[in-house]
């Protein structure tokens, strides 16, 4: 370069923030979930899917052809173990995409952010905190709101009646996600957390930008006492969407737990206690990008036929003998949910 040339410019490298997810049967919900995700700047996916019925694995294929997804089988099941979640993060984190990011997250696809500072996504939560080493978010559950049905449409715009933010103390420890900086202290990557090194300097934050206990950072904890920190960021969780869903899911099995989907477990996650409509004001930009997504034919018609699937799958299961007392309690949630809601409505009572 001469003395009278211009100067180079900077080259920014943009925030690389990657998820490493597992899927089954979750065809309806992907383009949403990938829209949100997106939109909050995570800008890479690594999707392990699980021999699935409804054209999961056929929509996570044509997203890797079109560069938004990295989509492989589960290696589970070549390593012939049920510990489905534990062996494909073990493996996603070997790869390309994970090693070559700033930071990376485990989340699933029922699984949403919410952030009320900075900009609103992550690369602008993460520089408001000076880059910390880890960010641990609050779960909200989102429960089923009285909705039976399985419908086409936004899980974040259908299901609004949640538990309570402001929980007392019996009612105050949740479920956590994390999203981790990429570097040599992160041990090993887990479904809530990960485990890092045990060295002073290493920032943890909690979802009100304070750093999270430290029994908590040093221990084993999937949760924390979440009263206070949901002030910043937290997580809704649509852990049930609807009860045909959840009849579905019941079917399918939890790759953490395969065993705990039962009656009880609708009762215990659709717990809600009053509306939240905090999560509408991400539907039109989630809209935005699922057109953008559908604008392609092949992944438009591969959409369409989850959802088909999806209802073809539930209309064979509510006429399953074996499943009709399930089916029962479902809608026996429902129709509590639906009393509690017109009991509560308007009222602004608080867990106690």
């Amino acid at each position: 370069m001469t003395k009278d040339s211009a100067p180079e410019a900077a080259v920014i490298t943009p925030m690389r923030i990657c998820i490493i997810t597992l899927m089954k049967n979750e065809g309806p919900f992907i383009l949403e979930w990938l829209a949100h995700w997106r939109n909050l700047g995570v800008t890479d996916f690594i999707v392990f899917s699980n021999d699935c019925f409804d054209g999961t694995d056929a929509i996570l294929d044509r997203l890797d052809a079109l560069g938004v997804v990295q989509h492989l089988p589960n290696p589970a099941y070549l390593a012939d173990t049920k510990r489905f979640h534990r062996q494909a993060l073990a493996y996603g984190s070997q790869l390309r995409r994970h090693r070559e990011a700033d930071y990376t997250m485990i989340c699933d696809t029922d699984e949403f952010l919410h952030i009320d500072v900075a900009d609103g996504t992550l690369p602008g939560l993460l520089a408001l905190h000076d880059y910390p080493d880890a960010i641990s978010f609050g779960e909200l559950l989102f429960g089923f709101g009285g909705r039976e049905s399985f419908e086409e449409g936004l899980v974040t715009e259908r299901f609004t009646w949640a538990i309570d933010m402001r929980p007392g103390a019996r009612r105050a420890r949740r479920g956590v996600k994390t999203i981790a900086k990429v570097t040599p202290t992160v041990l090993e990557w887990n479904n809530h957390r990960p485990q890092m090194e045990r060295r002073r300097g290493i920032r943890w934050l909690d979802g009100a930008g304070v750093p999270v206990p430290r029994k908590f950072r040093v221990g084993t904890d999937r949760g924390y006492d979440v009263r206070g920190r949901y002030d910043q960021a937290w997580l809704a969780h649509y852990s049930v969407r609807s009860a045909e869903s959840l009849l579905l899911k019941m079917e399918r099995g939890d790759a953490v737990r395969p065993d705990r989907l039962t009656s009880n477990y609708a009762r215990k996650r659709s717990s809600a206690r009053e509306d939240n409509l905090t999560m509408l004001r991400y539907g039109l930009a989630i809209r935005r990008e699922m057109g953008r997504f559908l604008e392609d034919p092949v992944l438009s018609a591969l959409h369409t036929a989850a959802i088909d699937a999806h209802h073809a799958r539930i209309a064979e299961l509510k006429a399953d003998p074996e499943m009709a007392e399930v089916w029962k309690t479902f809608r026996e949630v429902c129709q509590t949910e639906i009393a509690t809601r017109a009991e509560r409505s308007g009222t602004g009572e608080a867990d106690k």
